[in-house]
């Protein structure tokens, strides 16, 4: 399976900015639990990122139980950061992630995304991006789950 993501844009070099701009952008919901609803956000694809993070003022909204506190280095340093537990559903590539996060601060006022999706993300497509067409795509192998679990 693969598909295809960008920005919306008639032509590509308006998508191209607009990919430069913002970055890949997937719809996530970020819940709680299984049974209850969660809220619609965006996720940044962060090659980056060694782990799956969510905004911190977005998981304490959200009630996200925090399950630990652990060093963590980010771009702006080494913090104690908090670790939750919660869902994050990816329906436009057919993934729940159900695991551990560890808190972000995203600067929500600048940014258009509430949570990172990093290498453990990643790790389980292709993932490939074209700057000068402004699209990216995400190539599922044949064999991968629909569901996975991720743990730190």
């Amino acid at each position: 399976m693969i598909k295809q993501f960008g920005p919306s844009g008639q032509h590509s070099n308006e998508r191209s900015l607009l990919l430069r701009s913002e970055g890949p952008i997937l719809d996530v919901v970020i819940k709680k639990s299984k049974i209850l609803s969660g809220r619609n956000f965006r996720g940044l694809i962060d090659t980056g990122a060694s782990v799956n993070c969510i905004d911190n003022m977005t998981a304490r909204k959200l009630g996200l139980p925090i399950i630990d506190y652990k060093q963590f280095q980010s771009a702006s340093g080494q913090n104690l950061t908090p670790v939750y537990v919660g869902i994050i559903d990816i329906a436009e590539v057919g993934i729940e992630i159900l695991g551990q996060f560890y808190g972000a601060e995203l600067g929500l006022g600048t940014k258009s995304y509430h949570c990172l999706l990093g290498r453990p993300f990643l790790s389980n497509f292709i993932f490939s991006y074209d700057g000068p067409d402004g699209v990216f795509q995400l190539a599922q192998p044949s064999t991968m789950k629909a569901h996975m679990a991720f743990d730190e």
